[in-house]
């Protein structure tokens, strides 16, 4: 038989066919190969440091911020929506907990460190999440402490005893802060100081014991005498409190030494006391 040129003789064509079949069995024995491959623990690992590499690399760092400006709105609006799924959550927050317990102490160590760094940051940022987690915050710390109260305790007292001088700066600081904003805004401790000042140094003068007590032993009722000094002068800063029968007229100390306890309440107490201005106080000295 004689083939005109161009025509493929009919084997030729069926070895052809056949070959193509099986070429297309072998792309789909690769292609499953390929996905069984891909599957494989050691196989995922490897791809995975590569891919890590290449992303931490100058190169790789360029290519993300290149793509992440071509598709930011499109890449924040999928990412709100993924991490806000309930299971990725769970899986993000077993995630952390899991790399903190493996790396604790470093990042303990860098907290530390980055405090000391950026103290008003630090201080700020602590503020900021106690404010918008006020309710949640406060109810664990009661919980941790009932359930650990001997413990703390024990752990409090001997801070404070190996820190006494830490304490009584902070204690001092304290102190020195309020008074200061209540000596701006409250008459009435502005009184209460200033009577308690001069009741002490007068006991300290006249009487011998060497040591005092609270007013309130002494039967000295500072709520009376407020009651009694009321109403305040409105530029209380230029008046005195002053007392009718100076102190030093009484006697505060007994025969034997002892201090007279009676004499100390008729003096401290709240008719004795009267606002004169700085100017009439001075003038009047200790006369009665």
């Amino acid at each position: 038989m004689t083939f005109k040129k161009g025509n493929i003789p009919w084997n030729k064509g069926l070895t052809n066919w056949a070959s193509g079949r099986d070429l297309q069995k072998k792309k789909e024995e690769k292609k499953e190969y390929d996905r069984e491959y891909s599957q494989r623990p050691e196989v995922k690992k490897k791809r995975k440091e590569s891919k890590r590499k290449y992303f931490q690399s100058p190169k790789g760092k360029a290519k993300i911020k290149e793509y992440y400006q071509e598709n930011k709105e499109e890449i924040n609006v999928k990412a709100r929506e993924y991490n806000s799924l309930p299971e990725v959550k769970a899986k993000q927050k077993a995630r952390k907990k899991e790399y903190y317990q493996e790396n604790k102490e470093e990042i303990a160590k860098q907290g530390k460190e980055w405090r000391k760094e950026n103290p008003d940051l630090s201080r700020e940022k602590e503020r900021k999440k106690y404010l918008k987690n006020k309710e949640k915050i406060n109810a664990k710390s009661r919980e941790y402490y009932q359930k650990n109260k001997e413990k703390l305790n024990a752990m409090n007292k001997l801070w404070v005893q190996n820190n006494k001088e830490k304490v009584d700066k902070i204690y001092q600081r304290h102190r020195d802060t309020t008074r200061k904003k209540r000596y701006k805004e409250d008459k009435e401790f502005i009184i209460r100081s200033r009577l308690r000042n001069l009741s002490n140094q007068a006991l300290r003068i006249y009487t011998k014991t060497g040591k005092i007590m609270s007013l309130k032993k002494y039967g000295v009722d500072m709520d009376a005498i407020i009651k009694h000094l009321t109403p305040f002068p409105k530029d209380i800063e230029n008046y005195h409190i002053d007392h009718i029968q100076p102190l030093s007229s009484f006697k505060f100390i007994e025969k034997d030494g002892s201090t007279n306890l009676e004499q100390i309440k008729i003096a401290l107490a709240p008719e004795n006391h009267q606002w004169l201005t700085a100017e009439e106080n001075m003038k009047k000295g200790s006369r009665f």
